[in-house]
């Protein structure tokens, strides 16, 4: 089992885009988000092998304030990991999402078993 920990807020799937000249593109906040998880992930991930077999994973979300929409977060988590840690994120055959509130260090843990 391997545990990332991002640090990054992800931005919720409801934020993920925006109009421009009239045609649908991702939000600047959306792109700016996935990329910081994306190092993240990166980072933490080296020397390790990208794996291209079914996996599963828990996300565990710390979160400070509000509670969360864990669907909101579950789809920019996943893809900020394609192309670092599996080669797309069809490849998740099973996921376990929680919430937990902290007072302090609001994160995310994915576990990649």
């Amino acid at each position: 089992m391997k545990t990332l920990t991002l640090y990054t807020k992800p931005v919720v799937q409801n934020k993920k885009h925006t109009v421009a000249r009239g045609r649908m593109i991702l939000s600047k906040e959306y792109r700016e988000a996935k990329q910081a998880l994306q190092w993240e992930v990166a980072a933490q991930w080296k020397g390790e092998t990208m794996t291209e077999d079914g996996i599963a994973v828990n996300i565990l979300i710390y979160y400070k304030g509000r509670k969360p929409d864990i669907d909101a977060y579950e789809k920019i988590l996943l893809d900020c990991m394609e192309g670092v840690t599996y080669k797309n994120d069809g490849l998740v055959d099973e996921k376990h999402t929680f919430r937990i509130k902290v007072e302090e260090n609001p994160r995310v843990e994915i576990q990649i078993l």
